[in-house]
């Protein structure tokens, strides 16, 4: 049939709709046999007896959810009369349509026609723009189809609330170019799986790999010379004074099985303290070894910015040596002094070794030293020997050894030794070492004192000596 004008539209809006009840003089509640459409109870006409009633709370009746959540409920204030008519007249105004069945066939939605809507596989909604299928829609899934991109626009925010997948091969933008988390929306927790990785860097040259069952190794990827990791612990504070902490390691076993006591406290440390306040001059730190035996860990060692090492309770070597530099040693100066003028309370060498004596001026023969020792002690110097002679010399040269270790201390005088074993002439004998010398010369000591010469020995005789005496 011909029309003037343009063609009417297709689709038109829902007639009202008409419920009737009637009243028991109890029940309050009606359910309707159509869902209100938006706009609620001032949607309705409800008649008592051809009366009109008002809606709300308070007045007349209030519309609400049915059992199954949908906005059907009519409760009275007051059961309408037994008998009494009930009619409620739905005005569907504000509906925009009825419903629509396309059956499958495409939803035009711009004027070129290549914008569209279609459903023409069951269950699933295609979305085209521009003659491109971009997206779909199936059941619990939005898809973003391959060649079409999900932007999120500057200022929006999406929202996960359940379990986000296949983001593997999510990328930024660009390098550097978005934080993961914020100053105030911060991430939870991170879930790596065994040798899970780390990469730090533009040229990820700094890794942090997860050993199984083991720990975490720091690495520098590059192969070049000297490239090493570095972990820094750097404090935060701008004032730094005496005894503020730098960084600390601490070592503890909190989930100990054991009931609470001392084996959940902090068990062993290691801590860089301040030694003084901080300035452009200075930075003046100690390292602190801290450990326990029944206790929160306490300082037991510590390393001063001046390399002075401090044991608290004594220093055990299972195995090597305590080397200690030249012109130093162990000092004393903690222990207390006898009533003389002490000058000196370092212990500043030790050694021991042989020694090469040699008879001065001796034209006997058969000559043997056994066992040339001597130890020094700071400036003590103790030399032994024991001595054979096979032939003497008749001559008077003085009895006379050389070739000590150090040279006697030039203290104006003589240092004296002894002879505790001897097998020559009855003769008691003594040493002497003059100063500033290396000669050890033998004395008689029951004769007056007189000094010894090689012929005043017997033939085939032996002796065995010590002499101490000091050397600078």
């Amino acid at each position: 049939m011909a029309y003037i004008g343009a063609k009417p539209n297709e689709l038109f809006r829902v007639a009202p709709t008409k419920d009737t009840f009637t009243g028991d003089g109890s029940t309050t509640t009606f359910d309707l046999a159509n869902a209100v459409p938006a706009g609620g109870e001032f949607a309705l006409q409800v008649f008592i007896d051809n009366v009109r009633q008002e809606p709300g709370s308070g007045k007349a009746y209030t519309l609400g959810a049915d059992g199954s959540g949908d906005l059907k409920r009519i409760t009275f204030t007051a059961a309408p009369d037994s008998s009494a008519a009930i009619y409620v007249l739905t005005n569907f105004d504000n509906e925009a349509f009825s419903n629509l069945d396309l059956n499958g066939s495409e939803l035009q939605l711009d004027a070129d026609g290549d914008t569209t809507i279609t459903a023409d596989t069951d269950d699933q909604i295609d979305i085209k723009v521009a003659g491109a299928d971009d997206f779909q829609i199936v059941a619990n899934n939005f898809k973003v189809l391959s060649g079409s991109t999900l932007t999120i626009e500057s200022g929006a925010t999406i929202t996960n609330s359940g379990t986000a997948n296949g983001f593997g091969s999510n990328v930024p933008t660009s390098a550097d170019g978005q934080a993961l988390g914020s100053a105030s929306l911060e991430w939870s927790d991170l879930f790596l799986a065994d040798g899970g990785q780390i990469l730090l860097g533009n040229d990820q040259e700094i890794t942090i790999t997860h050993v199984a069952d083991s720990g975490l190794t720091v690495k520098h990827a590059a192969t070049g010379d000297d490239k090493f990791p570095t972990i820094t612990l750097a404090a935060g504070d701008t004032d730094i004074a005496v005894s503020d902490k730098l960084g600390v390691i601490n070592f503890q076993a909190p989930d100990e099985a054991s009931a609470s006591g001392d084996n959940k406290l902090v068990a062993a440390g290691i801590e860089a303290v301040s030694e003084g306040d901080f300035s452009n001059t200075s930075n003046a730190t100690k390292l602190s070894f801290k450990t326990a035996a029944s206790e929160a860990a306490a300082e037991k060692m510590s390393l001063s910015s001046a390399g002075l090492l401090t044991v608290a309770n004594g220093l055990t070597l299972s195995d090597g040596d305590v080397t200690v530099a030249s012109g130093h040693g162990i000092n004393f100066a903690a222990t207390s002094d006898g009533a003389g003028t002490d000058t000196s309370e370092l212990l500043d060498d030790y050694e021991e070794g042989t020694w090469s004596p040699a008879l001065n001026n001796f034209g006997g023969s058969n000559e043997t030293f056994i066992a040339p020792r001597y130890t020094k002690i700071g400036r003590l110097v103790t030399v032994s020997c024991q001595l054979q002679i096979g032939s003497f010399p008749s001559d008077g040269s003085t009895f006379a050894l050389s070739g000590l270790p150090y040279t006697c201390k030039n203290e104006g005088g003589t240092t004296f030794g002894t002879v505790p074993f001897r097998q020559t002439n009855s003769n008691i004998m003594g040493l002497t070492i003059g100063d500033n010398n290396t000669v050890m010369e033998m004395y008689g000591l029951d004769d007056g004192g007189g000094q010894f010469n090689y012929n005043d020995f017997g033939q085939s005789k032996q002796m065995s000596f010590v002499a101490q005496y000091e050397t600078d």
